[in-house]
């Protein structure tokens, strides 16, 4: 069996304890839901791609194949830290992660992966 060149990507809702702490269950539920809307959101826009709640705060979206990965996982957290800027401004609302696989175009790293926070667009590595 050939497995076709495909790209993942990996969110996590960053800090749910201290965020469901601070929010309290509505909120963090609410934010958690906003999470999977862009996720799926991101999936439809997509050919053949698959989002997926993988477990309380890990989303995963899977796409076979698409020209500028790099790009779409950059507006992915982008969007992702603009939906938590009104839950958790001024702090990390998302962590964004994608593996290095053999034959996949884009040039990404092993580790490679972002952070956004919600009010400054600031980005950690």
């Amino acid at each position: 069996m050939t497995i076709p060149p495909g790209h993942g990507v990996r969110a996590r809702l960053a800090n749910l304890a201290a965020v469901s702490q601070s929010l309290g269950r509505g909120a963090t539920d609410e934010l958690l839901r906003c999470f999977g809307k862009v996720l799926g959101n991101a999936a439809t826009s997509l050919p053949e791609a698959l989002a997926a709640r993988l477990s309380s705060a890990d989303f995963a979206l899977l796409v076979p194949d698409m020209a500028n990965p790099q790009a779409a996982a950059e507006h992915l957290l982008d969007t992702l830290a603009q939906e938590g800027a009104g839950f958790l401004p001024d702090q990390p609302s998302a962590w964004l992660g994608w593996p290095f696989c053999p034959g996949q175009r884009g040039g990404y790293h092993p580790g490679a992966g972002g952070c956004r926070t919600g009010g400054s667009g600031g980005r950690r590595a």
